[in-house]
């Protein structure tokens, strides 16, 4: 079968034009062409088609070889350009070459055109694929998910990828050729820094090693780097090649996992010790309850039975948060809507805060259901707002909403115990003081406060803590100093209907 070919003429013989068409197609080429003879017309050639190859005679009245050549370099596109031309001088098919013709041919030499030709398509398409592979190599370098970067032997950037930079927060003149690497290296890890550095320089490598590095912002990075050098012939330091990998989310990750740990290994002491509480403090309450209805009115005891009474149930209802926390309650679940749940707890909830705290609701009724305890998640509402409230002594806003939501693998690897999959959620937010960084970690640990001694038994949270997990949710916090704090609970959400007397607004 004959080739095709698409061949843009720069000509104004059409003789000559006949000739080579003819030649082409001797070669079993299937050649469509257009002849031009000005700019004007080989400059609409170039924007209205894709060419294969230009062939030129030198000398035009209105145009020439050069010309044409410098139209198509213009654009930037590689376009094989072959001469092919009467009587010119070699000087001028010299320079013609050296200006980026990819060959000279006179027009009596027609058996070479074809050869010609096919060397150039192929040269051609070796300079496409070539581009093409460092194209794709240069993208993989500058857009990897990992860091690169390369040091003179003074320890400069000499050549840094795009990732890292945005992960520095730097403009590429602003590293390359002006920063050393150990400028950026955090005071903490600086030690670590030159240890690691002697040991390059004496072995030519290292393998996983971790710094802090200061980001433009200043801001601190963890990150591990694995480093390699590339030594002259004589052995001397001419430069170091490195990977880096950004570990900021592994050590979160890891932090999370030693927190959620260090929960539930608190959370089964704690359930231990408070079951063994449980008992005692409802034999307390027994004996005591019963003693007191078995006296006389007036009697000297009640005083005193009645205030170990009291205590015990005081008692017992810490005892019943610590329970909460540790996951060890018995609980009546039943399948309920967290509109209604919510919605008919308003009064109640207004009651409780000052006048000078506004509630907003904004609540979605289109199912939001959950099968949970609805005592548990009407505990969940009263111990946030209760802090709440304490966070906003001077007033301000309190926000309720549920709404309904996907939780995807994504953001279960960061949310342990969590399975994707449909959730409600429930946000209570306030526009209070705030929850301080250094505090945040600790939150949710029994018996952790930092409210005034005596105004709280710091179990309130656990509890919240405990019930969500046992409900198979999270809790996302989220809280800026000044400005607020907000809770997100996460339930997993059925699509039963609510039990009859938990689905209707009370």
């Amino acid at each position: 079968m004959s080739k095709p070919i698409r061949v843009l003429v720069v000509e104004d013989s059409e003789d000559d034009h006949y000739l080579l068409l003819r030649e082409l197609r001797r070669n079993d080429y299937a050649p469509e062409s257009l002849r031009v003879e000005i700019p004007e017309t080989m400059n609409a050639a170039l924007n209205k088609e894709a060419w294969d190859i230009v062939i030129s005679d030198y000398a035009l009245p209105q145009f020439s070889a050069p010309a044409a050549l410098k139209l198509v370099q213009d654009r930037g596109i590689d376009l094989p350009f072959i001469i092919m031309s009467g009587a010119v001088g070699e000087e001028r098919a010299v320079a013609a070459l050296k200006a980026g013709a990819h060959d000279f041919i006179p027009k009596g030499a027609m058996p070479r055109l074809v050869p010609a030709i096919e060397r150039e398509l192929r040269e051609a398409e070796s300079r496409r694929a070539r581009r093409k592979a460092e194209a794709e190599v240069s993208d993989l370098y500058e857009n990897a998910p990992c860091g690169y970067h390369s040091l003179d032997s003074d320890g400069i950037f000499v050549r840094i990828n795009n990732t890292e930079l945005s992960w520095l927060g730097y403009k590429r003149e602003e590293i390359v050729g002006v920063k050393r690497f150990r400028d950026l290296v955090a005071p903490n890890s600086r030690k670590v820094y030159e240890d690691a550095f002697e040991a390059f320089k004496a072995s030519g490598s290292v393998r996983d090693v971790e710094y802090n590095i200061v980001r433009k912002d200043g801001s601190i990075m963890p990150v591990l780097l694995n480093s390699s050098l590339i030594r002259d012939a004589q052995g001397r330091y001419v430069m170091s090649r490195s990977i880096v990998f950004d570990t900021s989310e592994r050590k979160r990750l890891e932090e999370q996992l030693r927190h959620s740990q260090k929960l539930d290994a608190i959370g089964k002491f704690a359930g231990s010790v408070a079951s063994d509480f449980n008992n005692m403090i409802a034999l307390i309450l027994k004996h005591s309850q019963g003693t007191l209805d078995s006296l006389k009115p007036g009697d000297a005891m009640s005083r005193p039975l009645t205030l170990i009474n009291e205590t015990g149930k005081k008692a017992a209802a810490l005892t019943k948060l610590l329970l909460a926390f540790s996951r060890r309650q018995s609980v009546d679940a039943k399948v309920l809507d967290l509109y209604y749940i919510v919605a008919g707890m308003e009064a109640m909830l207004r009651r409780m805060l000052r006048e000078n705290i506004t509630i907003e609701m904004k609540l979605d009724s289109s199912g939001a259901r959950v099968k949970a305890n609805p005592e548990q998640i009407e505990q969940i509402v009263m111990i946030l707002v209760e802090n709440a409230g304490d966070a906003m002594p001077a007033g301000g806003t309190l926000r309720f909403e549920t709404s309904r939501a996907a939780l995807d693998e994504n953001y279960c690897r960061t949310h342990s115990g969590v399975k994707p999959g449909a959730y409600a959620v429930l946000s209570i937010s306030d526009t209070g003081c705030g929850i301080a960084d250094p505090v945040m970690p600790f939150i949710f640990e029994p018996f952790f406060t930092t409210k005034e001694h005596g105004k709280g038994a710091g179990l309130g949270l656990s509890a919240v803590y405990g019930i969500v997990k046992q409900a198979g949710g999270c809790i996302d916090v989220f809280s800026e100093i000044g400005k607020g704090t907000a809770f997100k609970i996460y339930l997993p959400r059925v699509e039963d209907p609510a039990a009859p007397s938990v689905g209707a607004a009370h």
